[in-house]
């Protein structure tokens, strides 16, 4: 079908008709080949790492100091623990609508949807509360100051699984980008 659109202009005299539509086709083909590799290589390259066998939990920094997190770990059995649980484990029934149609406390350990959320959302959540996004969380930002609510949410990924901390901050770092 190239040959429709980009004509041989006399350099290809001698060759039939169908010898000249082969050779486009075939440059074609090869083109969306390799359209196809990039895609792959792509997908592959913007992976959230689960396939990745040489991971090692200590190759991945913390935004976070120990002291931090542990200042969070007070804040968070003060502010968060009535609703999401001594270790994070939110409500039993988290995935399951209540009569007026909210969703219980979700877990914050790393076996729900939190590290799904950037670093800003994360911050915009406690600050502000969940009823903006449709929830019933209260807001925080009259009783935790901005390093409070950083120090909570050191004190929530320290409780993640390596692997959902990495995985948290490569998405982190793209969004950078």
């Amino acid at each position: 079908f190239l040959a429709k659109y980009f004509p041989s202009q006399g350099r290809h005299r001698g060759r039939s008709a169908a010898a000249r539509n082969a050779r486009a086709n075939l440059i074609a083909v090869c083109g969306v080949v390799g359209l196809v590799l990039a895609a792959i290589i792509y997908a592959v390259a913007i992976s959230d790492g689960a396939a990745r066998p040489d991971f090692e939990a200590s190759e991945t920094p913390k935004w976070w100091s120990a002291q931090q997190a542990a200042h969070g770990e007070k804040l968070y059995a003060e502010h968060c623990a009535e609703c999401h649980g001594k270790t994070a484990e939110g409500a039993d029934n988290w995935r399951e609508q209540d009569s007026d149609g909210n969703y219980p406390p979700p877990p914050l350990n790393g076996s729900a949807h939190t590290w799904h959320h950037d670093m800003g959302a994360l911050r915009r959540v406690v600050r502000f509360g969940g009823e903006p996004l449709g929830g019933v969380m209260p807001a925080f930002q009259d009783s935790l100051s901005p390093e409070d609510i950083d120090s909570v949410l050191a004190h929530i990924q320290s409780l993640w699984p390596e692997e959902i901390y990495y995985r948290w901050n490569l998405r982190e770092q793209r969004r950078k980008r």
